[in-house]
C-alpha cells in the first residue's frame, strides 16, 4: 500500500513536472511575443512620429504658400487702389478745371442782342 501510494505520488509529481514545463514553455513563448510586440510598437511609434513631422512640415509649407499667395493678392489690390486713387485725383482735377472754365465763361459771357 505504501508502494502504491509512493507510485501514485511519483506519477502525480511527474504530471506536475510536465505541467510545470508546459507552463514554463507557454510563459517563454508569451515573453517572446511580448518582446516582438514591443518591438513592433516601437517601430510603429517611430514611423508615426516621422509621419507627423513630415505632415507638420508639409502643413507649414502649405501655410507659407497660402501666405505668399495672400500677400501677392494684397499687393495687387493695393496697387489697384493706388491706381484708382490716381484716376480719381485726375478726374477731380479735370472737374475743377472744367468748373473754373464754366465759371469764367459765365462771368465773361457777352450778351449779343439782335
Amino acid at each position: 500500500m505504501n508502494e502504491s501510494r509512493e507510485l501514485k505520488n511519483a506519477e502525480q509529481l511527474e504530471e506536475l513536472l510536465l505541467l510545470t514545463e508546459e507552463i514554463q514553455e507557454e510563459l517563454e513563448q508569451k515573453d517572446q511575443l511580448i518582446v516582438e510586440l514591443k518591438t513592433q510598437l516601437n517601430e510603429s511609434l517611430t514611423l508615426n512620429e516621422k509621419l507627423n513631422k513630415e505632415n507638420r512640415a508639409g502643413n507649414i509649407q502649405a501655410l507659407k504658400n497660402d501666405l505668399k499667395l495672400a500677400d501677392r493678392a494684397l499687393r495687387s489690390e493695393k496697387e489697384k487702389l493706388r491706381s484708382a486713387n490716381v484716376t480719381i485725383e485726375e478726374c477731380q482735377d479735370k472737374i475743377r478745371c472744367l468748373t473754373q472754365q464754366r465759371d469764367y465763361a459765365r462771368t465773361h459771357q457777352k450778351i449779343v442782342e439782335i
